[in-house]
């Protein structure tokens, strides 16, 4: 076989092991990679994280709590623990921002707060300082 001349491009590598030859004709194929960058020791290359990513949570937990979850999991129709616990947590993470983000008053309660309200004619200062307050914590 005659040799060949090739040609490489600076800073790429090419295969010249006869995994790399076209054997229809029996020449090399371009088999060019581009190096990788070695990142420096003990340091993990940052990646640029979307919206779309998503975050990983682990526990450790004992194996009888484990079967009592794989057991509900089951019976609940689930086909992984990871959709089971990820259910439930959603299901009370929504009850409970809900418990700290409404007030529910009885009807007497709520008038009465109406008639003071309205009965006012101007703010004191604990009344101002409260707003304020209320205003900075974003409610």
């Amino acid at each position: 076989m005659a040799e060949q001349n090739l040609k490489q491009k600076p800073g790429k590598r090419v295969d010249h092991s006869s995994s790399a030859r076209n054997s229809a004709n029996g020449k090399f194929a371009n088999t060019a990679k581009t190096p990788t960058r070695t990142p420096v020791r003990g340091t993990k290359p940052q990646k640029k994280r979307t919206s779309t990513d998503l975050d990983r949570y682990e526990m450790r937990i004992d194996s009888t709590r484990r079967a009592n979850w794989e057991r509900a999991k089951a019976l609940a129709g689930f086909s992984t623990l990871k959709d089971y616990l990820t259910h439930l947590a959603d299901q009370d993470s929504e009850k409970v921002i809900e418990k700290y983000d409404t007030m529910t008053l009885k009807n007497n309660v709520f008038d009465m707060f109406v008639e003071s309200c309205e009965a006012s004619s101007k703010p004191n200062d604990k009344l101002l300082a409260a707003a304020k307050q209320a205003k900075e914590q974003g409610f």
